[in-house]
């Protein structure tokens, strides 16, 4: 029920069942789990209700057992709720709790530090997670390659674009050159934006 709430953007009747879940005055306690807890943040984090996030994420810690609370899923739904709050050092701390770490939960801390206006510090953590063999995909390359045109970083820029193809053997999209031409202006390189284009014209031309 709780799922099918959610999948409706129905975020508040998502949390009155998991208040009446809860509650001793409606006769019957649930004990959460996992799934529970990722739906119940998922809306909370849609109503930006930082206070109640708190307040589960307590009851997670309680609730659940050592290895679920450090759960990759349950973690990432913590850092979408404390990024979209702004509370970055808990979205930080709820990644480095997880015991293992997958693309998804790298890729979404990273893009939170660069929506925050973090560039520097997520390009850091692109290349930890690099560093420690986790496969980067399409969309930690667009925050990365974002990164490095809001920090001015040309040749940083340059290079992910060649390692996205030539170590993780993943094809350019158009959101990839789209990063790269935006870098390039910014940095005044107005004429290499543009032979950019000129070579994306031609590749898709045949």
């Amino acid at each position: 029920m709780m799922t099918g709430y959610a999948q409706n953007v129905w975020p508040q009747e998502v949390l009155k069942l998991v208040y009446k879940m809860y509650s001793d005055e409606e006769g019957f306690k649930v004990e959460g789990n996992c799934l529970t807890f990722v739906v119940c943040l998922e809306a909370i984090s849609y109503l930006s209700d930082i206070e109640t996030g708190r307040q589960v994420h307590a009851k997670i810690i309680r609730r659940l057992m050592s290895a679920d609370t450090h759960n990759v899923v349950v973690g990432t739904a913590l850092i979408d709720l404390y990024s979209k709050s702004g509370k970055m050092k808990y979205a930080q701390i709820a990644l480095d709790r997880m015991s293992e770490k997958n693309t998804i939960a790298w890729t979404s801390i990273i893009t939170c530090y660069l929506v925050h206006g973090l560039g520097f510090h997520a390009l850091e953590l692109s290349q930890q997670m690099m560093e420690t063999g986790i496969q980067p995909n399409e969309l930690t390359f667009i925050a990365v390659l974002t990164a490095c045109s809001r920090c001015g970083l040309v040749e940083e820029g340059l290079h992910y674009f060649e390692l996205m193809k030539t170590k993780y053997s993943l094809m350019p999209r158009e959101d990839h050159f789209t990063c790269l031409m935006d870098m390039l202006g910014r940095a005044g390189k107005v004429d290499e934006a543009w032979r950019l284009l000129e070579e994306i014209e031609d590749t898709e031309l045949g």
